[in-house]
């Protein structure tokens, strides 16, 4: 993504912390899937709507960092100050 604010294009990286994340989710994924008796590939858009807030609100600590690093990333390469 380009960043205006430093004038250059800016690499993500799947580091560890991403990692950690992803592993989260997958688990959260299964036990979610499990717990409605979705199968993922007939999951509806509104079933994927509800994961997406279970995401937002996990109380798993590599999620809740991991969004949190997020949101302040956006606010400070967009220039914000958290009042997205």
């Amino acid at each position: 993504a380009w960043s205006e604010r430093n004038k250059k294009w800016l690499q993500h990286t799947y580091d560890e912390a991403h990692r950690e994340y992803s592993d989260a989710v997958d688990e959260l994924f299964r036990s979610y899937t499990r717990r409605h008796h979705i199968r993922s590939r007939r999951m509806t858009p509104a079933q994927a709507e509800r994961f997406i807030e279970a995401i937002h609100n996990s109380s798993d600590p590599r999620i809740r960092r991991y969004n949190a690093m997020i949101k302040i990333l956006r606010q400070l390469y967009r220039g914000g100050r958290g009042n997205d």
